[in-house]
């Protein structure tokens, strides 16, 4: 199998490293390993199966601009969950919400629902296809409009980061739609 996604293989790695929390010489050998698996196991990366408008392209410098942002994101929400965990009384507003995504790609919908679920106080609970849409449970749901543009914001990101020629086309045209 010819390995057509050196780019998905990087971010994967990444955020393996991430959720062992160490930088080691293991880490990345087994994140290797574990990314080429999950690739492989998922078909991702075969050609025989993607059309070349559905194949991921990787743009470094966005893909680095994303993992800054889901970093930023992780240490805003462990904080504001504390800050809720500490205050006094019970002022916990929790509900579940229902977002569809602009793009069908599912790279990206497993990525966004991935960050969510990773983001303290929000978990993904269930993805569908066709369209894709995202049920996230929000621990504090004070403005709905502010989950919908956050869960946008992170697709426009991942799109940006590595969504294929299609996933970008329909953002676009979702996103001339909405205005």
């Amino acid at each position: 199998m010819r390995l057509r996604l050196p780019g998905l293989v990087i971010w994967l790695v990444i955020v393996w490293i991430l959720l062992w929390g160490e930088l080691s010489i293991a880490n990345v050998v087994s994140g290797l390993a574990v990314s080429t698996l999950i690739i492989i196991g998922s078909g991702i990366g075969s050609a025989s199966k993607i059309e070349p408008d559905e194949r991921a392209r990787v743009s470094p410098v966005h893909l680095a601009r994303f993992a800054c942002f889901v970093f930023v994101k992780l240490v805003q929400s462990n904080l504001a969950l504390a800050r809720v965990v500490m205050t006094p009384g019970n002022r916990i507003r929790s509900g579940v919400v229902a977002i569809e995504l602009r793009t069908d790609q599912p790279l990206v919908m497993v990525t966004v629902a991935n960050v969510i679920t990773l983001t303290p106080g929000t978990m993904t609970l269930e993805s569908k296809g066709s369209p894709a849409t995202l049920y996230i449970n929000v621990l504090q749901l004070l403005d709905l409009e502010a989950v919908r543009r956050d869960v946008a914001d992170i697709e426009r990101r991942a799109i940006a980061a590595f969504g294929s020629r299609r996933a970008r086309q329909q953002l676009l045209s979702r996103t001339k739609e909405q205005t």
